[in-house]
């Protein structure tokens, strides 16, 4: 066995069943903010797009766990090391080089897409995600659920800690829920991950920044809401379109649209 099967063995090992640590109530509001591009790749090909976590440039922790945890997992593997094998002289080399195997699974082979749970539209995200001619999507829990395949492991909300302080003590112990931790500094996103793993049965949805999913889009879209800064021609545009590709979910316009005109 390789050093990329043994990685992946061991994510199997600890793959979580069904996610119960974050679990998602059924009847929460989910939303998806993306550029127009985003929104025509997703109608022409019937296909989400999850981004593997080394490719979210927005933190650079993406993935990886705290210092603090970071160096409990090398002791840990450095105790087993000495008391199990004959590495004891390069044991802290081993471990570490074993922890970082591990982060480049996780940051490598685990795709997310991203969602934030809110009731209601967020200013902020319209800003950082859409642009200004962008849309979002709704839908819930239940609608993502029904809609994505069995390619995809799960569903979770995202949990927000002090990385500076972060230790063992609490910390998850698989490896997807490495994928459901951020700082503490970006909880305004309230995000919720439906999560993949790429695999050699699944090279064939692979692509170079993550995977390419395929959905059903009438069960997964509620609403398209159009985003508060875009130019007046884009709701008929956005409409146009959709229909163009026979789909006609709700299409409406920001509520923020008054208060972005003030």
């Amino acid at each position: 066995m390789n050093t990329s099967e043994r990685e992946h063995s061991s994510v199997e090992r600890m793959r979580p069943s069904p996610f119960d640590v974050a679990r998602v109530p059924p009847d929460t509001i989910l939303w998806r903010y993306v550029s127009v591009a985003k929104y025509l790749d997703m109608l022409a090909t019937s296909k989400l797009h999850y981004a593997a976590l080394q490719s979210l440039g927005d933190d650079s922790f993406e993935g990886h766990p705290p210092p603090l945890v970071k160096e409990s997992l090398i002791a840990q593997i450095v105790d087993h090391l000495s008391s199990s094998c004959d590495l004891e002289s390069n044991a802290v080399q081993h471990a570490t080089g074993q922890v970082r195997g591990l982060t480049a699974v996780i940051r490598n082979r685990i795709c997310a897409l991203c969602w934030c749970s809110q009731s209601h539209e967020s200013a902020a995200l319209w800003k950082i995600y859409s642009g200004d001619d962008g849309i979002a999507i709704r839908t819930t829990r239940t609608r993502l659920e029904d809609a994505i395949g069995s390619t995809v492991k799960g569903i979770g909300k995202v949990s927000y800690a002090d990385f500076r302080t972060a230790t063992m003590d609490g910390w998850p112990s698989n490896l997807y829920s490495y994928a459901l931790q951020k700082r503490r500094e970006y909880s305004y996103e309230c995000e919720v991950r439906a999560l993949a793993f790429k695999t050699e049965s699944n090279a064939h949805l692979q692509c170079p920044d993550g995977m390419k999913i395929p959905a059903d889009l009438v069960r997964l879209i509620d609403a398209v809401v159009i985003s508060p800064a875009a130019s007046s021609w884009l709701h008929s545009s956005i409409v146009d379109i959709t229909k163009k590709y026979n789909y006609q979910w709700p299409i409406q316009r920001s509520n923020l649209t008054e208060l972005h005109s003030a």
